[in-house]
């Protein structure tokens, strides 16, 4: 009986260890997709320039689409879809293990404050999320 005892915790040991080095080669396994604050890197009367970092896994990455959302997403949020957003580009650029969004424009940006909303397209949905930019003079 008592043999039979420990084969069961040396059973569970083991179970424990290879789920445990099963965790520690794949850390990117528990990573979900995350975006950070929108950095500027314009003023105001420039064309825009801004960038958002993202995290993820590279599996994420790969699957990975972004673009400005729909007028009716944009309708949803409260957000009035400015003529001046039609000249936005957004795109993702991947350089190396890391990855940003860019957002530019072709267009001087000649109001303070510009606000949108980008959609996210990854392998798990769609998610959406509105930026804020006030453009300083200087």
């Amino acid at each position: 009986m008592i043999y039979g005892e420990n084969m069961s915790y040396k059973s569970a040991f083991i179970t424990v260890l290879a789920v445990g080095l099963t965790t520690l080669l794949m850390p990117g396994s528990a990573l979900a997709l995350v975006l950070a604050d929108i950095k500027t890197h314009s003023t105001l009367n420039q064309p825009l320039h801004a960038s958002i970092p993202i995290t993820a896994t590279k599996a994420e990455l790969s699957f990975l689409q972004v673009g400005l959302a729909s007028n009716k997403v944009f309708l949803r949020t409260g957000i009035e879809r400015k003529r001046i957003l039609n000249s936005l580009i957004v795109e993702l650029v991947k350089t190396g293990p890391s990855a940003y969004i860019k957002v530019t424009s072709k267009k001087l940006i000649r109001e303070p404050l510009l606000e949108f909303v980008l959609f996210i397209d990854s392998d798990s949905g769609r998610i959406f999320r509105r930026y804020s930019i006030f453009l300083s003079p200087r």
